[in-house]
C-alpha cells in the first residue's frame, strides 16, 4: 500500500475538510481502513483501491502526521493545519432572539457557498461573501446553541453562541377562579 498525494492537503484548524488521499492497495472491505490525522480519527466516508475519502477532525497550526491503515497495512504522509485556511466567525448578530429570526455573520474565509449551523439546525442563507454570511432561522426550543459555518473548501469555522429566548406574548383568560380548573392558553 502506498499514498501519493492528500488533496486537499491544507485546511482549517478545525477540522471538517473532506480530503482525498490518493494512492494504491486501500482496502475495500467496509470497516477495514482507518486513518488518522494528528491522532484524531478522520472519518472515512469512501474507500476505493486508489484513493480513500475521509472528513478532517480539528488540529493544531502546522503539519500533521497522517497514518492510514487499511486490512492490516499502514502507510503515512502529512496533513497541513492552517490558520489562513481556517474559517473564522468574529461576529453574530443577533446573538440572542426568540422565534424565527435572520442572522448576520461577519468574520473570513466564508467562501462562496457556505452552510450555516446552529445546533444540528440548518440556517438557510440568503447572502454570503467571504466575509459576510446572512441567513434565515427558523424558530428554536429554548436554549443556547452551538454554531458553525462550513466552507467545502477548507472545513468548518470556530464555534460561537446564539441563544433562542422563549417569550410569553400573552395568556388568556388573563384571570380565573380562586378554586382553579381555568383552561390558559399561553402564547
Amino acid at each position: 500500500m502506498s499514498v501519493s498525494a492528500i488533496t486537499p492537503d491544507t485546511g482549517s484548524l478545525n477540522g471538517g475538510q473532506t480530503i482525498t488521499i490518493s494512492g494504491s492497495g486501500f482496502c475495500e472491505t467496509s470497516g477495514s481502513t482507518t486513518v488518522t490525522v494528528g491522532g484524531g480519527d478522520c472519518s472515512v466516508q469512501s474507500v476505493t483501491p486508489a484513493a480513500v475519502t475521509c472528513i478532517t477532525p480539528a488540529g493544531a497550526d502546522g503539519a500533521a502526521a497522517v497514518e492510514i491503515t487499511s486490512c492490516g497495512v499502514s502507510a503515512a504522509s502529512t496533513y497541513n493545519y492552517a490558520t489562513a485556511s481556517s474559517p473564522e466567525i468574529s461576529s453574530v448578530s443577533p446573538d440572542t432572539s426568540s422565534g424565527p429570526t435572520s442572522l448576520s455573520f461577519t468574520g473570513s474565509n466564508f467562501g462562496s457557498s457556505p452552510t450555516v449551523m446552529v445546533g444540528t439546525t440548518e440556517c438557510t442563507v440568503t447572502a454570503s461573501s467571504d466575509s459576510t454570511v446572512s441567513c434565515d432561522l427558523i424558530g428554536l426550543p429554548g436554549g443556547e446553541y452551538i454554531v458553525t459555518v462550513y466552507n467545502a473548501d477548507l472545513g468548518l469555522s470556530n464555534e460561537e453562541t446564539f441563544t433562542s429566548t422563549l417569550e410569553i406574548a400573552s395568556v388568556a383568560p388573563a384571570s380565573g377562579s380562586f378554586g382553579g380548573g381555568t383552561l390558559l392558553a399561553i402564547t
